[in-house]
């Protein structure tokens, strides 16, 4: 019975952690792409 628990609880978390990894990935691209085009733009002046 505690093997069953522990091993959903590691399950449970494994995915949360690979969504948070996943969403972090995302919105670090997001920042990357505005910080970008704002030195693109920069650049064109």
């Amino acid at each position: 019975m505690l093997g069953i628990f522990i091993t959903l609880l590691v399950a449970e978390s494994l995915i949360i952690g690979q969504c948070y990894l996943s969403e972090k990935l995302y919105f670090n691209r997001k920042v990357e792409s505005k910080l970008g085009n704002k030195i693109k733009f920069r650049n064109i002046r």
